[in-house]
């Protein structure tokens, strides 16, 4: 542990991009031969960064994979400006992507609509496998799979979150509360799913994003420094409106907090005290 700590110190534990391999060399040699391994030691952290020989920088983003989860409803879902302006810059980022689509499927419902909240099941997919297509078409995602999610008609409701809801009234606001329970489910489902995609194709998500069904990228993203943010620990979200919450339209999750974010929001619901 002492010496992989040294080694991985030359330019951070979690801040690193590139490392020179004659670098970890030396530190290696100024570590010292302890029960003669220190040419091993050296051998498997060349092995696990990708470095090539000779001294040649090695670069540890080449292996990074994202795993991006869509979520909402079938006959609001919209791929295009995902593809080109979400998936396509992330490409030049992250070395595979792998998209899961949990999706519900029917009668679209609308949270602001006035009445029922009832809207077409007309969208511009008609299936969830055509809309796997779509994404597989794109050449920019590795594996697509999908779910689809069977939200209960009268999810059981907290009194008190309803009540520090401040949008809407009568119907509009119960409306509102069913959608945030589902929408908290939906989150479990993400995870699962992406958990177990990372176990069927042996993979490890460096980074996992979720988007809205209905989220429209009108200009390419900043990859790069949603990339930089996820070396800091950081979760980047869409900005916040004037209510002081968080947007749900979009997020960029580091892998090591991904179990939070996707769990906690369902949890808290059911489970605080």
């Amino acid at each position: 542990v002492e010496r992989r700590e040294k080694v991985f110190g030359l330019a951070g534990v979690l801040g690193w991009e590139r490392l020179l391999c004659a670098e970890m060399v030396e530190a290696m040699r100024s570590i010292g031969s302890r029960g003669g391994c220190r040419w091993q030691v050296l051998l498997v952290v060349l092995v696990v960064l990708g470095c090539s020989g000779g001294g040649v920088v090695c670069d540890a983003a080449q292996d990074k994979r994202l795993g991006v989860c869509i979520t909402g409803q079938l006959g609001r879902l919209e791929l295009d400006a995902k593809i080109r302006n979400f998936l396509a810059p992330m490409a030049k980022e992250y070395s595979s992507i792998d998209v899961l689509i949990v999706l519900s499927e029917g009668q679209v419902v609308f949270v602001n609509k006035d009445a029922s909240g009832a809207g077409s099941s007309n969208g511009l997919y008609s299936s969830i496998p055509d809309a796997e297509s779509a994404l597989e078409a794109s050449g920019i995602v590795n594996h697509v799979e999908h779910q689809i999610y069977e939200p209960p008609d009268e999810p059981i409701l907290d009194e008190k979150y309803i009540s520090r809801l401040d949008k809407g009234v009568g119907e509009v606001l119960l409306r509102r509360a069913r959608a945030h329970v589902r929408q908290f489910a939906m989150l479990v489902e993400c995870w699962k799913g992406l958990t177990n995609m990372e176990h069927r194709f042996d993979v490890f998500y460096h980074s996992i994003a979720r988007l809205r069904e209905d989220v429209y990228f009108a200009d390419p993203v900043q990859a790069s420094v949603l990339a930089g943010h996820i070396e800091e620990g950081v979760v980047s979200v869409s900005k916040c409106d004037n209510w002081w919450g968080v947007n749900d339209k979009a997020a960029f999750v580091p892998r090591k907090e991904a179990a939070k974010f996707f769990l906690a929001p369902l949890e808290e619901y059911y489970l605080r005290r």
